[in-house]
């Protein structure tokens, strides 16, 4: 199996994700904003409570990796201010104004460009404005995609209003991803306002009366062994590795519809591999886990 040297790259992106902000580092996604490629299509790129940072240029990266021929923006809903990134996390005001500007943002793209996809891909806490910013889209304003990699957001969060406004959601998950989606919420809380584990740990639960909704429009991702070759080892930064987003996240935008709400073909396993049988050391790396994360919370992990 070769790996490119851009996804080994971009493994060391988290520890030194504030060095974007060099001049030659920022460069490498004015390419990707050429007006030109608005004709083409959009994908808008959510980043976590950190803000705009390395680990967010790479998933931008990967999704040109893959062939996306649109623009692709970073959409930084933070203050953009390094070393505050918990009150990102708690300022819900700022979470109404920055989905409330995301949404004017889709809906000013769709006049100027009515038959051009959109895509909307966040991480962590970008994850959860992505839902925030479809629960504000006007009705007919559809998305084709919505990819959630590993959102800060509640599993029992109602997505009925945000999944009328996308041809397909995404959620990729990992039950690894403890600390931060499952520690560090219970304490702190998702971005949503609710303590406990997020659905980026295990996946929304269906809402009574919603199955058919959900069965048509989300597809669950979780994390399997069998993602190891595309560099995500389960933590919460493997899901924005440009290896991984260019080779497993971007293929599952394919067939996905907008503009208007229409049937979709049936919903695309979340990947070959999640057939597979995880190995012994998986199974107890994610027991031990379970069994630490009941401890501090109280909480079971969701299966």
């Amino acid at each position: 199996m070769s790996i490119p040297w851009t996804g080994l790259l971009s493994c060391c992106s988290a520890p030194v994700h504030p060095l974007w902000r060099l001049g030659p580092v920022r460069r490498r996604l004015e390419r990707l904003r050429d007006p030109a490629r608005l004709e083409h299509g959009l994908a808008l790129v959510l980043p976590g409570i950190e803000g705009q940072s390395l680990v967010n240029h790479d998933a931008a990266l990967g999704v040109a990796d893959a062939g996306f021929s649109g623009a692709i923006e970073i959409f930084d809903w933070t203050s953009g201010r390094f070393g505050v990134a918990l009150r990102h996390l708690l300022d819900r005001q700022r979470h109404a104004r920055e989905a409330a500007r995301l949404a004017e943002r889709i809906v000013s793209y769709r006049e100027q460009h009515p038959h051009a996809p959109v895509h909307l891909l966040g991480h962590s806490g970008g994850g959860a404005m992505v839902v925030l910013a479809l629960e504000q889209l006007p009705a007919g304003v559809v998305v084709e995609s919505a990819t959630l990699l590993q959102a800060a957001v509640a599993p029992t969060r109602d997505l009925s209003r945000a999944l009328a406004r996308v041809g397909r959601m995404i959620n990729v998950s990992s039950r690894l991803d403890c600390l931060f989606l499952g520690v560090g919420t219970a304490v702190f809380g998702s971005l949503d306002g609710r303590r406990g584990a997020c659905a980026g740990l295990g996946g929304f639960r269906v809402p009574p009366g919603c199955e058919a909704l959900y069965s048509e429009k989300l597809v669950e991702a979780r994390w399997s062994p069998g993602w190891v070759k595309h560099l995500h080892l389960g933590g919460h930064f493997g899901c924005v590795n440009r290896y991984f987003v260019a080779e497993h996240v971007v293929p599952l935008w394919a067939g996905a519809k907008g503009r208007a709400v229409g049937a979709l073909e049936p919903a695309l396993e979340p990947a070959s591999e999640s057939a597979e049988v995880e190995p012994a050391a998986a199974v107890l790396a994610a027991d031990v886990i379970a069994a630490s994360f009941l401890a501090v919370t109280g909480e079971a992990l969701p299966k």
